[in-house]
């Protein structure tokens, strides 16, 4: 992938619901645009699904461990 200029891949080591990738995604988005680094994007976006408490009830068990490949 870093040959394909690809630097950076965010995974989770689980599945989780369209609804908590989406709280992910926007978060981690809004992180990078106001120019935060990958790691703290990625803190900000984990944090984003954990205060969200009907989504972690339903779909992100407290063991998942988010994933950041650079």
């Amino acid at each position: 992938m870093a040959q394909q200029g690809i630097n950076h891949v965010v995974g989770m080591r689980e599945s989780i619901l369209d609804q908590a990738g989406i709280v992910f995604a926007k978060s981690f988005c809004d992180a990078i645009g106001r120019r935060e680094r990958v790691d703290v994007a990625v803190q900000n976006a984990r944090r984003a699904i954990l205060t969200k408490s009907a989504i972690t009830e339903v779909c992100v068990p407290p063991y998942l461990i988010l994933l950041i490949f650079i």
